[in-house]
């Protein structure tokens, strides 16, 4: 080995006879060279010799030890001793195989290992030493070596150098410096092990082995990495070229993964890709459940956390659910190759690394919940290459801090099927190139706040089914166009800022489902032909200015679950054929001009969990037929004209949650029986003056979020105990809890509130010193 460069040195080994003793287990080697005497040694002189222990020039306590290779005996050469590489980690794992006629089979020492060479004593036969030529002398016909004593202390011989070995060793030196340089340029990762030092040619038929080590794959010479770097793009190239880039982050694990020798090279690229996307989106941060499965190596990556298909399930995908796409319910398919990344709830930030080509099977995409400090731009989170997955049918964009313009790049994918961006602060219109993603199923565009009108494009959309563009600032109204799209299911476009009248002919698209248009500025009555379409579910038409009475057509709908006709000004009564609807899950009529009595029909309706009349111009009672509905759980009639006294059958409601009474007219103390049931969350009895008597003590054994009692100054007792601890802590009611408060602005947050007085006490409230067990 070159002291300096650390190379191998390739040169003719001469013969050497190995004493019998001196092998073994605890022996050493000093470069197979054995140590005689010879009776001309004091004519040799100090230029021409040099020392048998160093005789390459440096001391053999600067060789490393060196682990032995196993080998099947049945190929061994007598002799031989096999060593894998050079300590530390070997980027040249090769096995190296030393061989020489005449030694026996018994365990050779190591290369590498420092020992005392052996010392040549005269006259002494009792130790086998003999006296031989000089080791270095090759001339033919000298005579073998005799015995001597062991008590010879003669110095060690010396040997003139031969100019032939010289010459020889010069050449060879150098021939193998350059093998080794061009061979060590061309690797840049650990290679496979399997390269060895053969024996070129062994000639047995005389004494002398000729011996050469010559560099030569036994398998083939290529590198575990090599045919990825081959297939990588140039930009990926030049990232790698710079410590600490994703992309050299995830190609120095690949490189050290166990399995880098026998896996394919697809699954390779596959693993560099994930690797990538993991250090781009600043896995390291995320959240300890998601990142805590990625990057294992014996996890295989097809487990990997997802957002959507793992034991985090709950997180539910907000711009894909409503379509339930389960095209692709697994990260991967059957072959293993990646069709699905799921990558919402993690905490992610940075940007999408274009090395997401390398996943050429991508089917989906959901990158949600992404923040960047400072906000970047939406065309620097995605990158271009997305356009180069053929596969791609469903993209979800956001929520994320993004800002910028709708992505251009977008409109050049055209597999797509599902396309969602949603809730960031884009500017500007969404451009009119998106008429030409004709496969288009699915487009949601919502919470953007982007403005402009929305195109007569969209009316090329053949096959889309789903429209949702709410929580905008589009203008003008809905293109006459939209008519065309027969395909055409959903229609949502609420909390913009559009106009116009309701166009007649949006009923006549046989796949209708939902119209959501609330939350705008329409204008207008409802149209009749609403009844024509049979397969209407959801008609949403609250907070507009919508005038005239509620056409009857609108309860022949066999399907209809959901009505919202809230805050317009419309006129007339409610129809009896308000209970003609067998699928009904809801109706809110709040804050209309509708007026009469409540419908006793009401009750025909089985399926009703929730009715809102508040704020409406409703008059007379309670109908009884009400509690005979067994799934309705909220009933608000509250700030209406209701007269009669406070129904006792609430007790019927088994699912019942929230309670709004508050404003009118009813009269009685509130019924015990509430106490019966177990959801109840929510009671507004607020100004509710000819409420009287105490707060039953049935109700503390509920877990309250909302109570309200003030104003119903005829109240007297003390408030339970229990009621004391609501709204001590921050407690945000959501539609999670109680879907219909996706619908009100006046309860926000857990309270309790009542008014404070001589007849009503408890929790903050001092009672008087005449109050005794609840009552003064």
């Amino acid at each position: 080995m070159n002291k300096e460069t650390g190379t191998q040195q390739t040169m003719p080994l001469p013969e050497t006879k190995q004493p019998e003793h001196e092998q073994g287990p605890g022996a050493t080697m000093t470069k197979d060279i054995d140590v005689a005497k010879a009776k001309d040694t004091e004519e040799e002189t100090e230029e021409d010799t040099f020392d048998v222990e160093n005789n390459y020039g440096f001391p053999y306590s600067e060789i490393m030890p060196l682990p032995p290779l196993e080998m099947p005996r049945s190929a061994t050469i007598p002799g031989a001793v096999a060593v894998n590489g050079v300590g530390g980690r070997s980027f040249m794992s090769n096995n190296w195989v030393l061989a020489e006629e005449g030694w026996n089979n018994s365990p050779v020492p190591a290369l590498g290992v420092p020992q005392q060479s052996p010392r040549v004593s005269a006259g002494n036969t009792s130790t086998g030493l003999v006296e031989a030529r000089r080791v270095c002398d090759t001339r033919e016909g000298l005579p073998r070596a005799t015995e001597v004593r062991a008590t010879d202390t003669e110095p060690k011989p010396r040997c003139r150098l031969d100019p032939r070995n010289v010459c020889a060793f010069f050449v060879l030196t150098i021939s193998a410096l350059a093998l080794g340089l061009s061979f060590g340029l061309g690797r840049t990762e650990d290679p496979s092990p399997g390269h060895a030092l053969h024996v070129s040619s062994i000639d047995s038929s005389t004494n002398t082995t000729s011996l050469l080590l010559s560099l030569a794959p036994s398998a083939a010479p290529t590198e575990p990495l090599d045919n990825l770097r081959q297939e990588l793009p140039n930009y990926t190239l030049a990232a790698l070229e710079t410590f600490g880039t994703p992309q050299w982050l995830a190609m120095d694990w690949l490189g050290r993964h166990p399995d880098i020798y026998t896996m394919e090279d697809w699954r390779k690229k596959q693993l560099f890709a994930l690797g990538t996307i993991f250090h781009s989106l600043g896995g390291p941060q995320w959240k300890e459940e998601a990142k805590r499965d990625w990057m294992l190596n014996d996890l295989d990556e097809c487990y990997w956390f997802s957002s959507k298909f793992t034991a985090h399930s709950e997180d539910v995908v907000e711009g894909l659910s409503a379509i339930e796409y389960d095209e692709h319910p697994d990260p991967c398919n059957q072959n293993g190759e990646f069709v699905a990344l799921y990558l919402a709830r993690v905490d992610a930030s940075g940007s999408l690394p274009p090395e997401v080509e390398l996943l050429p099977s991508l089917a989906v995409i959901v990158l949600a919940r992404l923040t960047n400090d400072p906000p970047r731009d939406i065309s620097e989170v995605l990158p271009t290459q997305l356009r180069n997955l053929q596969h791609l049918e469903a993209l979800q964009v956001g929520p994320t801090n993004s800002i910028g313009a709708f992505p251009s790049l977008l409109l050049d994918i055209k597999s797509l099927k599902y396309l969602a961006v949603i809730e960031m602060s884009l500017s500007g219109t969404i451009p009119t190139g998106i008429g030409s993603l004709s496969s288009l199923e699915l487009l949601r565009i919502y919470g953007c706040n982007l403005t402009g009108t929305i195109a007569t494009e969209f009316g090329l959309l053949s096959n889309l089914k789903q429209l949702h563009l709410y929580n905008n600032l589009l203008s003008g109204t809905l293109p006459t166009e939209l008519v065309q799209v027969s395909s055409l299911e959903r229609i949502v476009v609420h909390l913009n800022r559009l106009t116009g009248t309701i166009q007649t002919e949006i009923f006549s698209l046989p796949n209708l489902e939902e119209v959501s248009i609330d939350s705008n500025s329409f204008t207008g009555t409802i149209p009749s032909e609403i009844g024509k379409a049979s397969l209407l579910q959801i008609a949403g038409l609250q907070l507009n200015s919508l005038t005239g009475t509620v056409p009857t057509e609108v309860f022949s709908l066999p399907y209809l679950g959901l009505i919202g006709l809230a805050a317009n000004p419309i006129t007339g009564v409610l129809p009896s054929e308000v209970g003609m609807l067998p699928h009904v899950q809801g109706m809110d009529f709040s804050y209309t001009g509708l007026t009469g009595s409540i419908p006793s029909e009401l009750g025909l309706a089985k399926t009703l969990a929730g009715l809102s009349l508040e704020g409406s111009g409703f008059t007379g009672s309670i109908p009884p037929e009400l509690f005979g509905l067994s799934n309705l759980n909220v009933l608000a009639l509250g700030r209406t004209g209701l007269t009669g006294s406070f129904p006792t059958d609430f007790g019927k409601l088994p699912y019942f949650q929230g309670l709004y009474l508050m404003g009118t007219r009813l009269s009685g103390s509130i019924p015990s029986e509430l106490g019966q049931l177990p959801y109840l969350g929510v009671l507004d009895l607020s100004n509710m003056p000819l409420l009287t008597g105490s707060i039953p003590q049935e109700l503390s054994s509920l877990n309250f979020d909302v109570v309200k009692l003030g104003g119903s100054t005829q109240l007297t007792g003390t408030v339970p105990e229990q009621f004391c601890s609501i709204g001590a802590e921050s407690c945000p009611l959501s539609g999670q809890k109680y879907w219909w408060l996706e619908y009100r602005i006046d309860t926000t947050e857990c309270i309790l509130e009542f008014g404070c007085s001589d007849t009503l006490c408890g929790c903050d409230c001092d009672c008087p010193a005449t109050a005794v067990n609840g009552t003064i």
